[in-house]
C-alpha cells in the first residue's frame, strides 16, 4: 500500500524536490545530487519559516511509520528504488537548507537520531549529517554517543 502511494506521487514529488534543491544554491551544476554552490539565503529563510525541515523529516519518516523497515532500504530491492530516490532528494534538500545556516542546522539537529538510523542505507543522509555540524562547534558539543 505505501509503495503504491509512493509510485503514484513519485514524479511530482521528485520534480518538486529537485526544483527546491536547484534553487537552494547558486551553482551551474544542473544535477540536484551534486550541486553544491553557495546557499540561497532567502530561500533558506523562507523554507525555515514555512517549517520545511519538519515537513521533510515527516516525509522521510512516514514510510517507516507505515511498516517499511529501514534495513530494506539498503537491500538493493527494486521495489524500494523510488522510495530511496525520494529519501535521497529529501536529505539533499535538508543539506542545502542547513548549509552555512546555524538556525536551520539547529532545527535539523533534533532529528539527528533519525538520520543516524538511516546511515548506510543508500538514502544519502551522510552529507546532511555532515552539514549540520560543519563549522558549528556548539552543535558538535551537543552530540551524545
Amino acid at each position: 500500500q505505501g509503495l503504491a502511494h509512493t509510485a503514484s506521487c513519485y514524479v511530482s514529488l521528485k520534480e518538486t524536490l529537485t526544483t527546491l534543491i536547484l534553487n537552494a544554491t547558486f551553482d551551474e551544476d544542473p544535477h540536484p545530487m551534486s550541486r553544491d554552490g553557495p546557499p540561497n539565503r532567502l530561500l533558506q529563510k523562507l523554507l525555515r519559516e514555512l517549517q520545511a525541515i519538519d515537513t521533510l523529516m515527516r516525509m522521510i519518516q512516514l514510510p517507516f511509520a507505515k511498516g517499511v523497515a529501514v534495513r530494506w532500504m539498503g537491500s538493493g530491492d527494486e521495489r524500494f528504488k523510488q522510495l530511496v530516490d525520494l529519501m535521497g532528494l529529501g536529505y539533499r534538500l535538508l543539506k542545502q537548507i542547513a548549509k552555512d545556516d546555524h538556525r536551520n542546522a539547529l532545527a535539523l539537529h533534533q532529528y539527528v537520531g533519525v538520520i543516524r538510523d538511516h546511515l548506510g542505507k543508500g538514502m544519502s543522509c551522510t552529507i546532511t549529517l555532515k552539514e549540520i555540524y560543519m563549522g558549528k562547534r556548539n552543535l558538535l558539543s551537543r552530540i551524545k554517543p
